[in-house]
């Protein structure tokens, strides 16, 4: 049973059905990823570069894990503008 049907619960899902394991997913939204999440919406921003190795290295993982996600979906997630400061 996986509670949250937001980025962490709907992640959580995705790769227990890519093992071959059945979940439920409830969410007390209308819909999966709620418009109210953190992680909702048009325009997000993320880092590559971090102070702690270990976050770089997860960060590296997560883009790799996105195009995974694209490519099995069909669906493309996740559109890079680039950014300069």
């Amino acid at each position: 049973l996986i509670v949250g049907g937001g980025l962490a619960g709907t992640a959580t899902a995705f790769s227990l059905a890519e093992k071959g394991i059945r979940s439920t997913l409830v969410e007390q939204g209308s819909s999966l990823s709620p418009p109210t999440g953190s992680s909702n919406g048009d325009s997000r921003m993320y880092r590559k570069m971090y102070s702690s190795e270990f976050f770089s290295k997860m960060q590296a993982q997560a883009l790799d894990r996105w195009k995974d996600v694209e490519r099995k979906s069909g669906i493309k997630l996740l559109q890079e503008n680039g950014l300069l400061f």
